[in-house]
């Protein structure tokens, strides 16, 4: 369906090839039913050969950080450019919960770190939290 879209309805033929365009990576996740959310599993900047590791476009980078693998390696110091699609209001959902006097600042807190692995953040709604001035686009 990507390659799709990008050949037909954005008009990027050459990204849409797959041998020579865009880059698309599956990795191992796990639904946790407590949080409602997909989390990684393992270090996935270990599966990327440094030759591919250019630019990153990282969707809800918050899922891909939060339970970071141990390695030498981050997505800032692997990538040139690294790029966070955020569009989940983590902190609004934080405060919908009866301890969310306590978890909504926890929350808030712990997505502003993580979104510092991305060089530019994209938020697809106004009413995300601000993440960092410089990087919020």
């Amino acid at each position: 369906f990507v390659r799709q879209w990008l050949a037909q309805t954005a008009g990027l033929p050459d990204e849409a090839d797959p041998e020579h365009g865009l880059k698309i990576m599956f990795y191992n996740s796990r639904y946790h039913s407590g949080l409602g959310s997909i989390f990684a599993m393992g270090d996935i900047c270990s599966l990327i050969p440094d030759e591919d590791a250019d630019v990153c476009v990282l969707e809800e980078p918050e899922h891909l950080n939060w339970y970071k693998a141990p390695s030498n390696d981050n997505w800032p110091t692997k990538f040139c450019h690294v790029v966070g699609i955020i569009h989940t209001n983590y902190k609004a959902y934080a405060w919908s919960t009866m301890t969310g006097i306590v978890t909504a600042p926890a929350i808030e807190l712990m997505s502003k770190l993580m979104a510092g692995y991305c060089h530019k953040i994209v938020k697809l709604s106004p009413v995300l939290q601000e993440f960092s001035p410089e990087k919020d686009v």
